[in-house]
């Protein structure tokens, strides 16, 4: 999935006051406000190649501007620019999203009952499969469920699949990015139009490959001769084959609210830590 918000924020009060402090009071507050919604409001999508981040055509009188306040505008150009970036940045803490699909019949009166996760031939002394099973457990506690000692003696078996396959789908990417923080995030891109200075969204619509990282539990209830109670599959995608990485957050989707709705697809978001 997509992981990150699709907005980016600075904040006009700061950035309506500097623009009239910067150009003085030949910059009407309707041109502010335009100012403001080009310079720190953009949307992916909305803005095309041919408009800049900081346009100084969006930001002149009904007179038009004079060229020294052009020059003047040019001057605080590159600090004006630096300081929006670094106030978007300061908002743009990277986020792990996923999409959960589950069923379930989830009996009643559970709390404390205990469960077991198999391995099946292949996971048998593996020891990927017992790194993420361990962030299975984990996930799991705040169930309330509680680890058997033994097979034998758990309630629940718990069977768990993993997988990382490599798709190619169609995004809409900026041209040449210079800042990607791992898993789906915001890009940016300088570029200089023959008309403006500046910084902004030169967006591209490009195939690119994708991991689609992949976890799915199933969980049996012995006291109902083994019938399937709860089944679970979470997904995100990444431009690497960060499995592992994503592994606790994986587990964690899956349990989320659980048990859920049955037949529920739900949008988790985590902070990346």
């Amino acid at each position: 999935m997509s992981l990150f918000p699709k907005n980016v924020l600075c904040g006009s009060i700061v950035v309506g006051p500097l623009v009239q402090a910067v150009f003085g009071r030949a910059v009407s507050e309707c041109n502010v406000r335009l100012f403001e919604k080009r310079c720190c409001a953009y949307h992916w999508g909305e803005m095309g190649p041919e408009t800049g981040f900081w346009n100084l055509g969006a930001v002149r009188s009904k007179g038009g501007m004079t060229m020294a306040t052009v020059a003047k505008a040019r001057r605080w150009g590159r600090w004006f620019s630096s300081l929006c970036l670094a106030v978007m940045l300061g908002g743009c803490a990277s986020v792990f999203s996923a999409q959960v699909t589950r069923y379930q019949q989830w009996p009643d009166n559970t709390q404390g009952a205990t469960y077991w996760i198999e391995a099946n031939e292949a996971q048998r002394n593996n020891l990927q499969f017992q790194t993420y099973a361990d962030t299975v457990r984990a996930a799991l506690g705040p169930t309330g469920l509680v680890e058997a000692r033994s097979a034998d003696a758990a309630r629940f078996t718990v069977h768990m699949e993993y997988d990382s396959p490599l798709e190619r789908e169609w995004r809409q990417e900026f041209v040449d990015p210079y800042l990607y923080p791992g898993f789906y995030g915001p890009y940016f891109g300088f570029r200089h139009p023959r008309w403006a200075w500046g910084m902004g969204p030169a967006i591209q619509t490009v195939a690119v490959d994708v991991y689609r990282l992949t976890l799915s539990v199933r969980i049996l209830d012995r006291t109902q001769q083994g019938r399937e109670v709860y089944r679970a599959t979470a997904v995100a995608s990444s431009r690497q084959n960060q499995l592992g990485a994503a592994m606790p957050y994986l587990a964690r989707a899956l349990f989320d609210r659980f048990p859920g709705r049955n037949g529920q697809v739900i949008e988790v978001r985590y902070p990346v830590e």
